[in-house]
């Protein structure tokens, strides 16, 4: 019996200033999630944070895990979730980095 088949996730990914929050479909499989972020140069080097979350009905959501993200290494990144206090917990994030100088590019 697979435990995360059926749980609620979602995900916050936040910059110096704004903050997004994407939902994760229920299921154990692979999920994808796309975010965008404008930024002015002299913040693009600067990282993101990610935090997994579980929605919970009645009670409090659960913080289930946070990496940081590296936002001046274009290309797939494979992160490693920590818990609140940086200790690693058995959970990995796939994230893709792609920057632009053209907008319109988009």
């Amino acid at each position: 019996m697979d435990f995360f088949a059926d749980q609620d996730f979602y995900c916050k990914v936040k910059s110096d200033v704004k903050a997004i929050r994407g939902h994760l479909a229920p299921g154990s499989g692979p999920q994808q999630l796309s975010m965008m972020f404008y930024r002015r140069q002299n913040k693009a080097e600067s990282p993101l944070k990610l935090t997994i979350w579980k929605k919970n009905m009645f009670m409090a959501n659960q913080f289930m895990g946070q990496a940081v993200i590296k936002t001046n290494d274009n290309g797939n990144q494979t992160l490693e979730l920590q818990d609140k206090l940086g200790r690693p917990v058995s959970a990995q994030v796939k994230v893709k980095i792609e920057t632009t100088q053209n907008f319109k590019a988009i």
